[in-house]
């Protein structure tokens, strides 16, 4: 059998590395929409984050997958942790207009 040819590996390695790369940088702006949530910055969430419907949408769905992220464990979604810090009714009012299926299940 033959062994993989150290060009290979090496293309696997980078790929990892970049890989390895993007789920920090990932992780980093969850984090950040974490701390923007916990200090209760609604204005600044409107802003960045409910400004740009198809972003908020990837955000929710990307909120999901980041590992060791302890507000996300046991299947929470984004609208469930921004409701445990006591948010505006008007941010609650347009998370739920950009995902209507998720008003739909409550």
């Amino acid at each position: 059998m033959a062994s993989p040819s150290a060009a290979s590996v090496g293309r696997n390695r980078n790929a990892a590395d970049i890989g390895d790369a993007i789920a920090r940088q990932l992780t980093k702006h969850v984090l950040q929409l974490l701390d923007m949530i916990r200090s209760r910055r609604w204005t600044a969430f409107e802003g960045v984050v409910l400004a740009m419907p198809n972003a908020f949408r990837m955000m929710c769905k990307l909120c999901q997958t980041v590992p060791n992220v302890r507000e996300f464990r046991d299947g929470a979604t984004l609208l469930h942790v921004v409701l445990r810090h006591d948010p505006p009714a008007r941010v609650v009012a347009k998370m739920m207009a950009l995902l209507p299926d998720v008003g739909a299940a409550l």
